[in-house]
């Protein structure tokens, strides 16, 4: 009896710690397919992001492929920083943010501790700080700044070729994403240079049609 016993309760563990580890994921295909929390305050947030804005929880995943991550205190995501000598022990969980090599050799970018590969979520650790995985860019899927719904794309210093490729919506001049949405002032410069921009094509094709002009009226005197 007691042996019977003791096979029950290690098979109940066993479940709930399966339980436990798989709502800690998600698919990404089932993030863009969802609806965010609606919220009146941050408290109304305590399992979706811990914030509100405009009546909606703020949430976001972390992604390699369609498999994505849950934020929490075994994984989490913090905003890099040029020396790791910031840290001064090594994180509890899982560490979800990654440094590119190029921007980590030049000492201008490095995330919490790690000592193994396992580590990093990106499963790529260097002089103690994550790397990213070109094999796995990392994406990040989250209502901010479009409340309602969610979105996918690559996260900061992941390589990329055009803005549509990262979450932020600017693919730098180094081929990376970038870490933040434009602002209004980005918005309203890039407006006035592209303004100008088409005064002066304008101008230019006005010019050369004259000179065009010119030039054949001469020739037929």
């Amino acid at each position: 009896m007691l042996k019977y016993t003791l096979f029950l309760i290690i098979a109940i563990s066993l479940f709930v710690l399966n339980v436990n580890a798989l709502s800690k994921t998600i698919k990404k295909d089932d993030i863009l397919s969802m609806e965010s929390q609606s919220c009146k305050e941050d408290s109304d947030c305590m399992n979706h992001g811990n914030f509100c804005s405009s009546d909606r929880c703020i949430e976001s995943f972390y992604c390699q492929g369609n498999d994505c991550i849950i934020p929490d205190e075994n994984a989490q995501y913090v905003n890099l920083v040029s020396d790791n000598s910031f840290y001064d022990q090594k994180p509890q969980g899982m560490i979800i943010e990654a440094c590119s090599v190029e921007v980590n050799k030049k000492g201008n970018c490095a995330t919490r501790l790690c000592d193994t590969n396992s580590d990093c979520f990106s499963n790529l650790c260097m002089n103690r700080t994550c790397i990213i995985n070109e094999n796995l860019p990392l994406l990040v899927c989250s209502n901010e700044g479009n409340d309602k719904k969610f979105s996918c794309g690559k996260i900061e210093l992941e390589k990329c070729e055009k803005n549509e490729e990262c979450f932020y919506g600017t693919c730098n001049e180094d081929k990376t994403c970038n870490d933040k949405f434009p602002t209004k002032i980005d918005e309203a410069v890039t407006s006035v240079l592209l303004k100008y921009i088409l005064i002066g094509v304008a101008i230019l094709v006005v010019i050369i049609v004259l000179i065009v002009f010119l030039v054949k009226r001469c020739r037929k005197h």
